[in-house]
């Protein structure tokens, strides 16, 4: 609106309302003296009126008594001035106070207009807050957007006009039909869908997601009023935890087959059901440990020596052990079989190898290999030195089971188990862990 535009700009300058209030009243009087048939009146309101406009109240004030004393003479003849008349003193009354109310109504509009403002400014930070823009269409062809919907859709509000057949070229082709039908409904005189979610091509090739919330005034015109937010990041997070959902539950699945085995080879190696519930409770908390480093990293995998350092953590064995290797992050499967294989090993190593002497020790190392162009090869190594004499056994029960076949054949790899007189040792080879 034009006066919302134009009084904020007028008011930057104090000293022009005063300035202004001079020249105009000025102006009044000079009219009053070609004229001298005018009633007072029809000069000095208007001079009243513009300078309370142009400056506020204090132009509008001074525009007041210098209005006053320029029209002493002009409601009181010469020969009266200081000596006027009851009919004098109430006309002067009367210009005095209609003077007041024409500076107290435009002192009204500015209290409205600078709440105007705020109220705006408000709502263009909410929206911009949101990264929302607001719109309003009046079917067919009459459309109208804010500056933050031509930031959606990268347009220029120099070049740009709105319309519909502008907005719908940038609708991604996939929405094309959705969008153009909810036009059609909104001008056959239906009620427009309350929201909408579409994709848009902004000129850059860049795809973003936005949401519509619309609805119909209710002096029931089909002028529709809407917001549209930007909603990319929701979207693409949506996509992450549903990709997240179909990895966890394929790791759960592999998780189960693993279990059961667990459960199979334990049973039959157990004697009593203690020992079964004691072995089998383990075992499954060193799989709990793994889930929760994978958790943990939105199953994007875990460092080796995350890896090493949960499962060597029940066996209190961080100051016996010596970790060394490059950084380097396991896949999900590598977490989860490497995870299962050091606990076996650390298990075998309490209850008879390096880790159940107190001069025991752990030297785990590993190493990368470059194998092609864009290939990685690891090689692991668990050595145990210092324990108790080695005694190769040609039992296999689960443990023996994971270290020479099931992690290695889950990793793309190989693995030596070797009984040697100072200690267990164990190499991975693995192509498929990093």
């Amino acid at each position: 609106m034009w006066i919302d535009r134009r009084i904020p700009a007028l008011r930057r300058h104090p000293a022009l309302g005063y300035v202004a209030a001079a020249g105009l009243v000025s102006i009044a009087v000079l009219l009053r003296a070609v004229l001298p048939t005018l009633p007072p009146f029809i000069t000095l309101f208007p001079a009243i009126l513009l300078s309370a406009f142009i400056g506020g109240r204090g132009p509008g004030l001074v525009a007041l008594i210098a209005g006053c004393v320029a029209a002493w003479p002009m409601f009181v003849a010469q020969d009266d001035w200081f000596a006027p008349t009851a009919a004098h003193l109430l006309s002067i009354a009367g210009f005095v106070i209609v003077g007041a109310l024409i500076i107290f109504v435009v002192d009204l509009l500015d209290d409205a207009v600078l709440r105007l403002r705020r109220e705006r400014e408000r709502f263009r930070l909410a929206l911009r807050a949101a990264d929302a823009a607001a719109w309003e269409w009046t079917p067919p062809d009459k459309l109208r957007w804010d500056e933050t919907f031509y930031e959606l859709l990268g347009l220029d509000p120099n070049k740009d006009r709105p319309s519909l057949d502008l907005f719908l070229s940038r609708v991604h082709p996939a929405d094309q039909f959705k969008m153009r039908e909810s036009g059609k409904a909104i001008e056959a005189g239906l009620d427009p869908r309350p929201r909408d979610e579409y994709r848009v091509i902004r000129p850059d090739g860049s795809t973003i997601w936005l949401e519509n919330h619309r609805a119909v005034t209710a002096d029931g015109s089909r002028h529709v009023i809407g917001i549209t937010q930007d909603i990319t990041r929701r979207k693409e997070n949506e996509q992450r935890i549903i990709e997240l959902m179909r990895e966890v539950a394929h790791r759960v699945k592999n998780q189960y087959a693993v279990i059961l085995a667990m459960i199979r080879e334990t049973g039959k190696r157990t004697r009593t059901p203690g020992e079964f519930e004691t072995e089998i409770n383990s075992r499954i908390a060193a799989l709990a440990r793994s889930h929760d480093l994978l958790v943990n990293a939105q199953w994007a995998g875990a460092s080796i020596n995350e890896v090493v350092s949960s499962q060597l953590e029940p066996f209190l064995a961080s100051d016996r052990c010596q970790l060394a290797g490059p950084p380097a992050v396991l896949k999900p499967m590598a977490v989860q079989y490497l995870g299962m294989a050091i606990h076996e090993l650390a298990t075998n190593s309490a209850k008879h190898g390096a880790l159940s002497s107190l001069t025991g020790r752990l030297a785990v190392e590993w190493s990368i290999e470059h194998v092609g162009a864009s290939g990685k090869r690891l090689i692991f190594s668990w050595k145990e030195t210092g324990g108790p004499p080695v005694t190769q056994s040609d039992a296999r029960g689960f443990g023996r089971q994971v270290l020479e076949s099931l992690a290695p054949m889950a990793l793309g790899g190989t693995g030596e188990l070797s009984f040697a007189a100072e200690g267990v040792a164990w190499t991975l080879s693995a192509d498929d862990a990093l």
